[in-house]
């Protein structure tokens, strides 16, 4: 898999971090106590954590559109041409690759997440070892592990594009303190692949990591000129772009192949126009549910104190995230002469926080949600690491050791009770077996009464049933949102339902109370979907309300003419 790949391909990378491993008369460890053993761990521990997580679900909207989607490039289709997305396909064909070898189950594409998710661990641990004791790089790993992919453990293209921002950052770092210019740009050449890799993955993390990447190889070459020292940046900046275009490149020529080149690069930049403008939000909203901030603070003061205390971690990252760029200009504002072992460290922290800035950019100009910036923890908490590990913090340390991870705990453990908070239903669905809140409804109901193979619309966004139910969607379209797609795509797939008049429909009554909860600047401006789309309702009837273990409401609409409830939706 390509996550395996990638963790072995960074394992050189995050050995070449630490600070004095290339320093003659260093003295040698036994195994057991070497950096490498404890990433292994980390590796293994993150491993079994995350596995608690693998069949429980909350059957959220986003997760099956990249299910879906790889189903749907497993039966052969071609992203962009037969079905619309604005995303790169890098986790589309991920995916489908896991799928064809292993089966088409949602446990399946968990364990591809875990797999990540386990290698996010050693990864984390190699760049805090970098700037901060080991001790201090094991605490910052664990918890990663404990507070990172549990918060939103989803199959999605976020979490394997973190695990690609480090080890391309990895890769980056070791040649800023390579011994031999060949090392330096064959180091290069990886960073920039690892760069090119995570585009492929997530467009707007792979752009901010580039620009990151190229600042701060722009600053150290500037740094080492002024300081009389000679400099082999332009060599290394052409390695680094080679092993940046050379996945695009292929990618593009498989595109240009296909004949859907000009349709991929409009779906890549379509989020500019739409995704972009649809989600804006409050700097580190939370964007808790009304039943979620019931919850936290609903009682009295103690209550609420508690509840800040575990959820703590989750509102102060977006705002420690901006430590980073600071740490960038304050250090490219010092010129002092520093020993090669400070002078390496120093250079390593200047890619980080680089880096960091260039991602930091592509949040906020995304969708600048507490969920967004999690999705990046173990790169934005970097520069709080280096520190955390200085001499000059050692008094501040004392006092705020055991609040933060006591907190942090906190957090992890209140994400593992979540889990099983309330009971749980296991439903044999036939994608596998999943663990989901009581009350599931609307996904039994379906499975009662749809077969496998047959078409379903799911409107206007939950293709996670398609995916559970083994059902497709007719159109291009596996899910539409008011006031991020268009009247014009609406439009598009109504001519396409109005081909399938023997489809059933599965339509979400309470949507727009979702679409003002978490995209509140597209539900004022959202245009009503029915009246955009009137063939979604001609000529069907309504055969059930159902609710979904998320509290969500359905009808499910029946062709006039049919039975309610019968053998629906096969092979029409």
């Amino acid at each position: 898999m390509l996550t395996t790949a990638t963790a072995i391909a960074g394992t050189r990378a995050m050995a070449a971090l630490w600070p004095g491993a290339a320093q003659e008369g260093a003295v040698k460890r036994s195994w057991w106590q070497s950096d490498a053993a404890v990433m292994l761990g980390l590796f293994v521990l993150g491993a079994a954590y995350l596995s608690c997580f693998r069949r429980f679900t909350r059957l959220d909207p986003d997760e099956g559109i990249f299910l879906q989607g790889a189903v749907r490039v497993a039966h052969g289709q071609l992203p962009y041409r037969d079905f619309f997305t604005f995303y790169t396909p890098g986790v589309f064909y991920l995916l489908a690759a896991v799928f064809r070898l292993f089966g088409r189950s949602f446990t399946v594409a968990r364990w591809t997440l875990v797999v990540a998710g386990a290698g996010v661990n050693p990864a984390s641990y190699a760049l805090g070892r970098r700037v901060a004791s080991r001790g201090t790089a094991l605490w910052f790993a664990l918890v990663v592990m404990g507070s990172a992919l549990p918060f939103r453990f989803l199959v999605l293209p976020n979490w394997f594009a973190t695990l690609l921002v480090l080890v391309a950052i990895a890769a980056a770092a070791a040649a800023t303190g390579a011994v031999s210019r060949r090392a330096e740009c064959v180091w290069a050449a990886a960073a920039g692949m690892l760069t090119g890799l995570t585009v492929l993955f997530e467009q707007s993390v792979g752009a901010g990591l580039l620009f990151g990447l190229l600042l701060g190889g722009t600053l150290l070459a500037l740094r080492a000129r002024r300081e009389g020292r000679s400099t082999s940046s332009i060599s290394a900046g052409l390695w680094f772009g080679l092993g940046w275009s050379l996945p695009l490149a292929a990618t593009l020529a498989v595109l240009r192949l296909k004949h859907t080149l000009a349709t991929a690069l409009a779906c890549w930049f379509w989020p500019l126009g739409h995704y972009s403008g649809a989600n804006l939000v409050r700097l580190g909203d939370p964007d808790w549910t009304a039943r979620s901030r019931t919850i936290l603070w609903g009682g009295g003061w103690a209550h609420r104190l508690f509840s800040f205390w575990v959820v703590a971690p989750s509102l102060w990252l977006p705002w420690l995230a901006f430590l980073g760029p600071l740490l960038l200009f304050c250090g490219a504002l010092r010129h002092a002469n520093l020993s090669r072992g400070k002078g390496n460290r120093h250079a390593a922290e200047t890619v980080i926080c680089a880096a960091e800035s260039g991602v930091l950019t592509g949040i906020l100009l995304g969708r600048c949600d507490a969920v967004h910036f999690v999705y990046l923890e173990p790169l934005l908490l970097l520069p709080w690491v280096a520190l955390w590990g200085s001499s000059r913090f050692r008094a501040i340390r004392r006092w705020l050791t055991l609040p933060l991870l006591s907190s942090y705990g906190a957090f992890a453990v209140a994400l593992l009770l979540a889990l099983g908070m309330g009971g749980t239903q296991t439903i044999a669905t036939r994608r596998g077996r999943v663990v989901a809140a009581p009350g599931e409804e609307a996904l039994l109901y379906q499975l009662r009464h749809l077969r496998r193979g047959g078409r379903l619309i799911v409107f206007p966004y939950l293709p996670f049933y398609n995916f559970l139910t083994a059902t497709r969607e007719p159109s291009r379209f596996d899910y539409l949102q008011p006031g991020m797609f268009t009247r014009q795509q609406f439009r598009a797939a109504a001519r396409e339902w109005g081909r399938q008049p023997a489809t059933p429909v599965l339509y979400q009554l309470n949507f727009f109370e979702r679409l003002e909860e978490s995209w509140p600047r597209s539900g004022a401006a959202a245009f009503d979907p029915v009246e955009a789309a009137p063939e979604l309702l001609s000529g069907r009837r309504v055969c059930a309300l159902l609710r979904s273990a998320r509290g969500d409401r359905f009808l499910f609409l029946a062709p006039v003419g049919s039975g309610c409830p019968a053998e629906l939706g096969a092979g029409q």
